[in-house]
């Protein structure tokens, strides 16, 4: 798993993106986060 740029919200470190790679070189699905919301409830 890698993760893509970093920005701060509400004090946190999060990442932009999300990406995972499985097997290397078949199938990658990629996050990216429009808008981070801590303390969110699910």
């Amino acid at each position: 798993m890698t993760y893509g740029p970093f920005r701060r919200t509400d004090g946190l470190l999060l990442p932009r993106s999300l990406t995972l790679r499985y097997p290397p070189g078949a199938l990658e699905l990629r996050l990216v986060a429009a808008e981070w919301q801590p303390g969110a409830a699910p």
